[in-house]
């Protein structure tokens, strides 16, 4: 689970809730409303049937035509306000059988007061229908007044329901918003806060205990990363250990063997015979080769790390460089017979020619090195219809298939035999670094027992005469390889 799905999901759920209770106290306040409404129309038409009462029992008494007149005229528009401010079948039902009570009431009342034109003060209205007029008057007050008592229930009732929808509304957001803190605490918070204390073990020299991969999947991608970084430090510290072991060592004998050489020619001794000091002179002078061989290995490694290797391109015929660096070991071993193989045509490619004569003296030397009983080491100069190609071919102890996916890391030797031949783990990571710098590969087939091949591919130029892409062969060209 991600960071992002944990904030999206709270922020969601927020949301839903929200909505939820907006959208209750929107019912609620609408319900209310409207049963206020119902109130307000109660008590208005209420006051109108009380006002009726008044007017009529006014009407009643009066025998002045005008006054009975306009008290009628008030009548029908107290009625006519009435309908305004009905809430049910039966109020519309009553006021109706009202409005035709009060219109026979007034022609009754005009009829009596023609009859009688010369009668005492004193009620000459119709004692029927006056009555009956007065008891709708009444029911339309009672029905009115429990219109507005069941009105008054119904607010109740909603103000028990909206009491406890938001008490148990505000319950649940309290009780969400404390599941979120305690999830958002385990689930985020404690990943984070774990996370920074391992970096702070790490950064104050706890290097062994890992960062706890927990959490979303955020923290866990930086723990495992984190984990990965600092195992890869551990074993990049113990491949420099080994190094500085391994250039111990390897510095160790030849230093002895010059040192042994040296004492042979102390100032105090006499001077051995000249053929001994020439042997003498001779092994110091391999042994410093040794020497010089590893420092410009470690120089190169060092460079090649700061991506600053300067490589110095020309076009050159591919059979002319690689003689070069086999030449060197014509003498190298008597045990061993090197076998150089070129083609008729020349061979050409835009390198760097001392540094392509570098790569196949390594690569030579490490045959002649893993060949301890000797046999036949041969270099090839061939092309396909893409690439130049150099083949360094030994009968040696070979290598294992576990062993070639790190083998032109630096520091990495052959598993045998790395106790009992010289060297330090960088000639193979030079020259790897070398031919990717010229934009071709450099690939291996082996099989323990059986003897290497190194294969160096290289891009060819078709071009003839042999002659640089951007100039004369005599002028080369220097850049860096990062």
């Amino acid at each position: 689970m991600s960071l992002r799905f944990i904030l999206v999901t709270t922020i969601a759920a927020f949301a839903v809730l929200d909505i939820l209770v907006s959208g209750l106290l929107i019912v609620f306040t609408a319900r209310l409303g409207n049963i206020a409404h119902e109130v307000g129309d109660s008590v208005e038409n209420i006051h109108l049937a009380e006002e009726m009462e008044v007017t009529t029992l006014t009407h009643n008494r009066t025998r002045d035509p005008e006054v009975m007149l306009s008290l009628e005229a008030d009548l029908r528009q107290l009625i006519t306000d009435a309908w305004q401010h009905l809430s049910g079948e039966d109020e519309r039902l009553l006021l109706q059988q009202l409005d035709r009570a009060l219109e026979g009431y007034f022609v009754a009342s005009h009829a009596a007061l023609r009859n009688q034109p010369a009668s005492p003060a004193g009620s000459l209205q119709p004692t029927t229908e006056f009555d009956t007029t007065f008891v709708l008057l009444r029911r339309f007050v009672y029905l009115n007044l429990m219109e507005g008592r069941r009105a008054e229930l119904k607010a109740a009732r909603w103000r028990r329901f909206s009491t406890i929808f938001g008490t148990a509304g505000a319950a649940i957001v309290f009780l969400s918003l404390m599941t979120i803190i305690f999830w958002l605490r385990v689930s985020a918070f404690r990943p984070a806060s774990d996370l920074s204390a391992a970096i702070e073990r790490y950064v104050k020299g706890d290097k062994t205990t890992p960062a706890p991969e927990q959490g979303p999947r955020e923290f866990r991608s930086i723990a495992e990363r984190f984990n990965q970084l600092t195992a890869e430090l551990a074993h990049q510290r113990e491949r420099q250990m080994a190094f500085l072991a391994g250039v111990a060592h390897d510095l160790r004998n030849p230093l002895s063997a010059l040192k042994v050489a040296s004492s042979m020619v102390a100032p105090e001794k006499q001077l051995p015979p000249e053929p001994l000091l020439r042997q003498i002179f001779g092994r110091q002078q391999k042994q410093m080769e040794r020497l010089e061989r590893m420092v410009w290995d470690l120089l190169d490694a060092t460079r090649i790390e700061a991506g600053i290797l300067e490589l110095r391109m020309e076009v050159c015929d591919l059979r002319d460089v690689v003689r070069g660096g086999v030449e060197v070991f014509e003498s190298a071993s008597p045990r061993h017979h090197i076998l150089l193989r070129v083609p008729d045509r020349p061979v050409a490619t835009w390198c760097d020619p001392a540094r392509i004569e570098q790569v196949v003296s390594n690569l030579v030397s490490n045959a002649i090195k893993y060949s301890p009983k000797g046999g036949t080491v041969e270099v090839r100069v061939a092309r396909d219809p893409v690439d130049a190609l150099i083949t360094v071919t030994d009968q040696g102890v070979g290598i294992s298939a576990s062993e070639i996916a790190n083998l032109f890391k630096p520091f990495r030797r052959a598993g045998p035999t790395r106790e009992t031949i010289s060297g330090i783990g960088l000639g193979l990571y030079v020259a790897h670094q070398i031919i990717e710098g010229h934009h071709g590969r450099l690939e291996v087939r082996s099989v323990a027992g059986e003897g290497s091949v190194f294969e160096v591919r290289l891009p060819r130029l078709d071009t003839q005469p042999v002659q640089s892409p951007n100039g004369p062969a005599s002028s080369p060209t220097e850049i860096l390889v990062h």
